[in-house]
């Protein structure tokens, strides 16, 4: 399909973009293909992580090579160890301006579809974002209960309950956040 109209699909550009954010620079980064692409992801990374995690790294490396659009940030703690929980709730506004910002960009079409998630946390901030923003969500381990050594602490499932917009949900048979049988629940 490439060949025929000329592209060389293997080909990956790279776009880095600073957002201020109150008093913080959030980085993001794109990396698209060399021809249009309509098809936009927006993932963010967990709480212990930043957007150059192995897996969110292979995601933009090959992606790009299949017509997709990958952007990525990093939140504010990103180069931070923080103590306590993560509140998702805390980050929408946020994502919401990565979401806004990445729109803004000229070589994406006006009518795009727009996919957002990510891993952990992203997956539960990308949950609380309004499903008018974008087509679909991808949660890569979504986390649906918390730990700490002995003790959990479930998270609540209405985020993902009340969408509206298809959902794919990525995990691990052995992620002590997402237990299987929780997701089935849910699912």
């Amino acid at each position: 399909m490439g060949k025929d109209k000329g592209y060389d699909m293997k080909k990956i550009l790279h776009e880095e973009l600073t957002l201020q954010y109150g008093k913080d620079k959030i980085q993001v980064r794109i990396d698209r293909p060399d021809r249009e692409s309509d098809v936009v992801l927006v993932l963010g990374h967990g709480y212990y992580n930043d957007m150059e995690d192995d897996l969110l790294q292979y995601l933009a490396d090959t992606l790009p090579t299949e017509g997709l659009l990958v952007a990525r940030f990093n939140y504010p703690f990103a180069s931070k160890r923080w103590k306590g929980l993560p509140k998702a709730g805390k980050w929408v506004p946020l994502y919401r301006k990565v979401l806004e910002r990445i729109r803004e960009e000229p070589y994406i079409p006006e009518n795009s579809f727009y996919f957002t998630g990510g891993k952990s946390l992203s997956a539960l901030v990308s949950a609380f974002l309004p499903d008018h923003q974008d087509s679909g969500k991808i949660f890569i381990g979504a986390p649906l209960e918390f730990r700490k050594g002995f003790i959990s602490w479930p998270v609540n499932p209405e985020p993902f309950l009340n969408q509206s917009v298809p959902m794919l949900f990525i995990q691990g048979g052995e992620d002590p956040f997402a237990p299987r049988r929780k997701l089935e629940l849910l699912m």
